[in-house]
């Protein structure tokens, strides 16, 4: 449920984020996902692979994403429960 917050629509539209499929993945098979420009607080990951935001689900269906950060970003007491549940 949480993923699917409309703040995260708010979110991704107050930064210029966008997610582009350029071709249909097939479900069966295994993915690594890159993102550039990632920086030290990846917005733009966050907001395209850990939320419901761009409709991931919709744009790659079968397609089950997972983004790992460092564990540095888990010793921010609030964001730290934000990304727990987002299942980082």
């Amino acid at each position: 449920w949480f993923r699917n917050l409309k703040w995260w629509r708010n979110f991704k539209d107050f930064f210029p984020i966008s997610l582009h499929r350029t071709v249909a993945l097939d479900p069966n098979d295994k993915y690594i996902f890159g993102y550039h420009p990632h920086g030290i607080i990846g917005f733009g990951a966050i907001s395209c692979f850990a939320t419901e935001a761009h409709d991931f689900s919709q744009l790659f269906p079968g397609i089950d994403v997972y983004l790992v950060t460092l564990p540095v970003n888990f010793c921010i007491p609030f964001l730290r429960e934000v990304y727990l549940a987002l299942g980082l």
